[in-house]
């Protein structure tokens, strides 16, 4: 500013000896002409300074403004980078999740075909046994029998009592495995040990 104010005193006192010059030597006149033009001058350099400085300030709060954006910007992106990484990092365990489970499935699938097989063959060997012939049994008691309708009430042990016999010769003689199984109307053979 100082070498501005400098410069500003020797154009106006070159201007004035111009002016007085070419005013016929009224170096006062030439003069005062030479300060209104420096005034003027000097009005505007101090405009364009002011705006400078405005120019200048709206720079500098541009430029805070642009490093906060850009510090947000870098936050951001290490935010994407951080939340890149944990997206791989849960579709990883994702994935091997989903291979245990299906490891998992595949076994369980593996053990109940086994077992499935293991029971169709142990059903086959069964039934096989189930219709291989049977041997009739034989009655324990070969002599004379006679028919028993089964009435409401009976049970084994009154037919038993009232035909003479056991519980046991009864069950045997009619292949039955309980004696707590007769229905009303069944026919039973008893034998006739009556003389």
């Amino acid at each position: 500013m100082r070498l501005f104010r400098v410069s500003m005193a020797v154009m106006v006192f070159s201007a004035a000896t111009v002016f007085g010059q070419a005013a016929g030597g009224n170096a006062n006149a030439a003069l005062q002409r030479a300060l209104a033009a420096v005034a003027g001058m000097s009005a505007d350099v101090n405009l364009v300074q002011e705006e400078n400085r405005r120019l200048n300030a709206r720079i500098e709060e541009l430029e805070a403004g642009n490093a906060a954006l850009q510090r947000r910007l870098e936050e951001l992106q290490k935010l994407c980078v951080s939340l890149n990484e944990r997206l791989q990092t849960q579709e990883r365990d994702t994935q091997e999740r989903l291979k245990a489970l299906q490891g998992a499935i595949e076994a369980d699938q593996r053990q109940r075909r086994q077992e499935t097989e293991k029971l169709t063959k142990d059903l086959t060997k069964l039934l096989a046994g189930s219709n291989a012939p049977k041997q009739p049994a034989k009655p324990a008691y070969s002599g004379k029998v006679f028919d028993w309708t089964v009435a409401s009430g009976d049970t084994l042990s009154t037919i038993a009592k009232a035909a003479g016999v056991t519980v046991k010769e009864i069950m045997d003689l009619n292949n039955l495995k309980s004696a707590d199984v007769l229905r009303v109307g069944q026919v039973l053979q008893i034998p006739d040990k009556k003389k």
